[in-house]
């Protein structure tokens, strides 16, 4: 797994606490 890919699913775990 690269960095961009853990970043990315850093950013879809924000988006969903957010809703």
């Amino acid at each position: 797994m690269t960095m961009k890919m853990a970043r990315y699913e850093e950013l879809r775990i924000a988006l969903g606490n957010l809703s």
